[in-house]
């Protein structure tokens, strides 16, 4: 430290007893300044939250620096939210075989088997192709969706940011005699601003559903999209070496997933010849329940 430094310190660890300043050791190695993160590129405010990771322990024990540049080794993983499945919040935005659109909340226009919709307010969009016949009975849908967010991810503050990601889709359907099986292969790519986490690596996930249809009543029971693969990227401040300098370890951990079966109930209705009505209900194993209702126009 600078002799500057060591005074600010001294001045800061002093008491006075009787008339005189004394120096009060505890006091000396107590942080001068607002505590920073050291990030690769910049220092960073303690600040934001991470959910979606496993961390293993791997927030426990990092440094930060006062304004002074002294070290301070500080856990945390407090930071680390466990949050609820995104995509069992949006049950009501289930109207066809994709998944990757459920979370923007949009609504597709479909033309001559393709599909496309967009929000300039969400910066979401999604293009697909539907009803392909692959054989065997089995229909495809594909699609691409981009969205301002990772649904399997979260980043805020000195963990990063997330710009936006797109998920590519795949959806294999079997109907027979009113009964439909389907499951979905994604991948997602995401784009982001580094901090402690400096890479979200490409996630691939997958879902299932299968249930009864009938004329205006459709039952279905399935799991939710589920990561079969995906890492992210962390690089942590955890020592510093005799000259001051920060050292990193940079370490890969797997994305926290976990397996979600729900339970879904639709009822279509018309009113009239142009507006028709729709129920929809859902609950899962993670206790989360949410009924919806709309009217749709039709011409």
């Amino acid at each position: 430290m600078s002799d500057a430094q060591v005074n600010q310190v001294l001045a800061n660890s002093s008491i006075s007893w009787y008339g005189m300043n004394l120096l009060d050791p505890n006091k000396v190695m107590n942080p001068v300044g607002e505590l920073k993160l050291p990030l690769a590129s910049k220092l960073a405010s303690l600040n934001g939250g991470v959910s979606g990771l496993q961390l293993n322990g791997a927030a426990s024990q990092i440094k930060v620096l006062d304004s002074l540049g002294r070290d301070y080794t500080v856990n945390y993983s407090s930071t680390s939210i466990t949050s609820t499945n995104q995509w069992s919040q949006f049950a009501e935005t289930i109207v066809d075989d994709t998944r990757s659109g459920q979370v923007t909340g949009l609504m597709s226009a479909n033309y001559q088997g393709y599909k496309v919709a967009g929000s300039a307010d969400s910066q979401s969009m999604l293009i697909g192709l539907t009803e392909m016949n692959v054989g065997l009975g089995i229909r495809a849908n594909f699609q691409f969706t981009k969205m301002p967010f990772n649904p399997f991810v979260q980043l805020s503050g000195s963990w990063g940011t997330i710009r936006n990601s797109a998920t590519t889709e795949a959806v294999f359907t079997r109907r027979h005699e009113g009964w439909v099986a389907k499951m979905g292969l994604m991948q997602t790519v995401t784009e982001m601003d580094p901090g402690l986490v400096t890479r979200v690596n490409p996630i691939v996930s997958t879902w299932a559903e299968v249930g009864h249809e009938w004329s205006r009543l459709r039952v279905y029971g399935g799991m939710l999209p589920k990561v079969i693969s995906g890492t992210a990227d962390l690089s942590m401040p955890t020592s510093v070496d005799i000259n001051g300098n920060v050292q990193y370890t940079n370490t890969k951990v797997a994305l926290d997933s976990p397996t979600v079966y729900y339970a879904r109930v639709v009822y279509e209705g018309q009113i009239n010849k142009l507006l028709k009505y729709r129920l929809t209900g859902m609950t899962n194993t993670e206790n989360q329940s949410s009924v919806y209702g709309d009217i749709r126009m039709s011409f």
